[in-house]
């Protein structure tokens, strides 16, 4: 047992010698380099691993809309409701940034459509703030909370109100939102 964690830890040392010193676990999704990212999962690298930030590879994947990244590390295991420092999700980052194929991607495998960060904030309020109109449709057909309310007491109308996002103010409305 000790001679293969010693193994394991000069296998991952020489990695990450041999691995250019500048690239990062951003670099390494960004590229959507699946065999480096392999290399370093079995050499120890644990897949939901957090950076400086507290995101996991997955949640990087989602916000840069690396689909078939994402498909990969969910294939191999990473966790979908994983959350960071401020208790962001995948989910979270796919809807500020717009990208539908990723929240589809996770919510058929088992992302919460309703997880709250630390603020109360869900997805569907960062799909508002982000002004994401087909974010938004898509979380509301897919399950999102209209009504829920974040720790200061705003729902998702009354953020799109306060934005003056008059347009996603009417469809939230005729969805049935409130304040």
């Amino acid at each position: 047992m000790i001679r293969k964690s010693i193994a394991l830890l000069l296998g991952l040392m020489v990695f990450i010698g041999s691995a250019n010193a500048d690239q990062t676990i951003y670099d390494i999704v960004k590229a959507e380099d699946q065999d480096t990212f392999s290399d370093m999962v079995a050499l120890g690298f644990d897949i939901d691993q957090k950076d400086a930030d507290g995101f996991t590879p997955l949640m990087i994947a989602a916000a840069l809309g690396k689909v078939h990244f994402m498909q990969f590390l969910i294939f191999n295991g990473a966790d979908v409701n994983a959350r960071s420092k401020t208790g962001l999700t995948a989910l979270h980052r796919a809807a500020q940034d717009g990208r539908t194929d990723a929240i589809a991607i996770l919510l058929d495998a088992g992302a919460i459509v309703n997880m709250p960060d630390i603020s109360g904030v869900t997805p569907l309020m960062v799909a508002v703030r982000a002004k994401q109109r087909f974010c938004i449709e898509f979380l509301v057909k897919r399950g999102a909370n209209l009504n829920f309310r974040n720790a200061a007491g705003e729902s998702a109308l009354k953020i799109s109100d306060q934005k003056k996002y008059y347009e996603i103010s009417a469809y939230l409305r005729e969805q049935g939102a409130s304040y």
